[in-house]
């Protein structure tokens, strides 16, 4: 393990760093156990209130904590530039997913799962692990393979094998989508209510770990500890099923 990356783990164990991959992880296990199949289409407004609530809260909340952060020495360092750039990113897909949810456009939610937790994971890599010579490499558009992304940054390393291929499988041409779409009536414009929930806790889970980075990468301790406290706190379970 490079010292860039026993930086990251120790930054995040002094933020109970359990909390974080606990939440991940809850997030991965629920993507991962969903079955497709066959539904009838259902109004936001009745199936998904509770988790687009919850969604739009920690949306605010998130806005209103990193309104008017400072990032150290960012007009002069590739890296943080690279790596803050990609978080930010990753909160405007997350956000872009609650609004997405909320109006019924849901494949094109769901699309937006996977450069979701990629730029995040981008981010964390390129702060903590990438070598001077990969961050220029970055800066091109040239990244590692997501397996030795993830491998390197100790907190995300499970996230990979059949769950990122899955993952995958939401973004076009995905087969799973454009199954998705097929009823036994013909086309459909609404996906299954369980995968849009289950966006929105991705959602909810890397914007928070988005704005732990940037804390991080601002060397801001005490909004790091508040950003780990409030992943800490995220629900458990799924909603229940009306």
């Amino acid at each position: 393990m490079t010292t860039h990356a026993h930086k990251l783990e120790r930054q995040w164990n002094e933020i109970e760093l359990a909390g974080v991959q606990a939440a991940l992880h809850r997030a991965r296990r629920r993507a991962t156990h969903r079955r497709f199949k066959v539904f009838s289409s259902r109004r936001h407004d009745v199936d998904l209130s509770d988790s687009l609530d919850e969604s739009k809260l920690i949306l605010i909340w998130v806005v209103e904590h990193l309104d008017g952060l400072n990032v150290p020495d960012l007009s002069r360092d590739k890296r943080l530039q690279l790596a803050t750039a990609c978080q930010h990113r990753a909160i405007d897909h997350g956000q872009a997913i609650v609004v997405l949810a909320d109006v019924g456009n849901d494949s094109s939610a769901l699309m937006l799962q996977r450069p979701l937790v990629e730029a995040c994971v981008r981010g964390a890599w390129l702060r903590c692990v990438a070598t001077d010579e990969q961050v220029d490499d970055a800066g091109g558009g040239n990244f590692p393979e997501w397996e030795t992304m993830t491998a390197d940054v100790p907190p995300l390393e499970h996230l990979k094998g059949e769950w990122w291929t899955r993952l995958c499988s939401n973004t076009p041409p995905g087969s799973r989508r454009t199954g998705a779409r097929l009823s036994s009536d013909g086309l459909r414009s609404r996906d299954e209510r369980d995968d849009v929930a289950g966006a929105l806790r991705w959602a909810n889970v890397i914007q928070l770990v988005s704005g732990l980075e940037l804390a991080l990468a601002a060397d801001n301790e005490s909004l790091a500890g508040t950003f780990s406290e409030r992943i800490r706190v995220l629900p458990a379970k799924a909603p229940e099923r009306r």
